[in-house]
This record gives C-alpha cells, structure tokens and sequence, in this order.
C-alpha cells in the first residue's frame, strides 16, 4: 500500500473510532415509566424525576412514546415521532434521533438535522403538587 493511501485509510479509520466514542457516550439509557391513563391524559409522579430529568413515558393507550424532560421545575413533552416520516425516534441524554433518515432534534424538540424541517410537537402539560398531566389531545 502506498504511503498516502495508508494515510488517509488510517485517518478514515481513527475518524470513524472518534464518531462512534461520542456517540456511545451519550446513549446512556433513560428511564421508562408506564404511566397511568384516563382518557386523553396519562398520569406520571414528579418523583419518577429523582434520579434524573429525562424520562421516556410509555402507554399502550398511545401510539409512540413521549420524552418529558423537567428543567427548572418546568416540564416539557414530545412526541417520540419524527416529523419527516413519521418514524420512531431514540433519545439520548442530549438529543433525539431517527434511524430512519437522520434526522435529530435537540431536548426543546428543534430540529438539529435534517431531513425534517419541523419541530417535534409538544404535548400540553399541567402539575399538581405531586403529579404531571400530559394532555394526549391538546398540542403546544
């Protein structure tokens, strides 16, 4: 193998090693809570938010799973479904992702990278003391 080639194989190769370290880091996995239904609101316990501020909610009720995430005793909620195709989408500590067509979105649900170009829709919530409500049929 001639010289510039080794070189350019081996920077390739440590590049690809580099991409795949970072991503990995930041897959650690999420809580998943099965939240309780009633109607058009599933019900999920502020102390579900001890170990962290992401978790993902999960129902046999909906469709796709939804992300909350609580920043400064606010909480938000996206649904885990890419507005390009709608595909599933994975989340990690910082971000979301769908395998499908590449798209990612940051944790307010902006898109990061396309193909899709809207944001993802964000669930309406209130809170009680103790409890969040996620409004299934009512979109921010």
């Amino acid at each position: 193998m001639e010289r510039r080639a080794f070189i350019k194989q081996t920077c390739l190769a440590c590049g690809g090693m580099l991409a795949a370290s970072a991503l990995l880091s930041s897959c650690s996995s999420l809580p998943l809570v099965q939240a309780k239904a009633d109607q058009d609101k599933l019900f999920l316990a502020k102390s579900e938010f001890a170990a962290g501020n992401l978790i993902i909610v999960r129902n046999n009720k909906i469709d796709t799973d939804i992300l909350v995430r609580k920043k400064d005793n606010e909480f938000i909620a996206l649904r885990m479904m890419c507005t390009h195709e709608e595909q599933p989408l994975t989340a990690t500590t910082d971000q979301l992702h769908c395998a499908s067509h590449g798209s990612s979105f940051d944790l307010n649900g902006n898109v990061t990278r396309e193909p899709a170009t809207k944001p993802l829709r964000k669930y309406k919530i209130t809170t009680t003391e103790e409890e969040i409500t996620i409004h299934l049929n009512q979109f921010l």
